[in-house]
């Protein structure tokens, strides 16, 4: 995740040329995949496993906005230290790794979609 997170913060700061909104884009936009790509597979094996269906429940409203600060923590807490990020800014984005990541999420979330129909 580290990886896809600075990438994508480096092509938002080469759009916007600010490092802190590129950051909570970068973090928020992988946070957010997390979350898709949790919820999918926890709806997908909910039936193998009945025991998932208390992490089910961490996808209902109030619980969600916990869950999802606790996500996008967890992601600031990787790309920890920061300074790292500012050394990279000048390196080219690997741009099939982010490609592929956002693709397989949204299969994910669509199947999954199909599914609970």
């Amino acid at each position: 995740m580290r990886r896809l997170i600075a990438d994508i913060y480096k092509i938002i700061y080469h759009i916007t040329g600010s490092k802190v909104i590129s950051l909570f884009v970068a973090i928020g936009y992988i946070s957010l995949l997390n979350l898709l790509t949790i919820y999918g597979l926890v709806i997908l094996t909910e039936e193998w496993q009945p025991d998932l269906m208390y992490v089910h429940r961490l996808f209902i409203f109030p619980y969600i906005i916990v869950t999802a600060l606790a996500i996008g923590a967890f992601n600031f807490y990787i790309m920890l230290p920061l300074q790292n990020l500012n050394e990279e800014i000048n390196l080219k984005p690997v741009v099939k790794p982010i490609i592929i990541y956002t693709v397989v999420s949204a299969l994910l979330l669509a199947y999954t979609m199909l599914i609970v129909r």
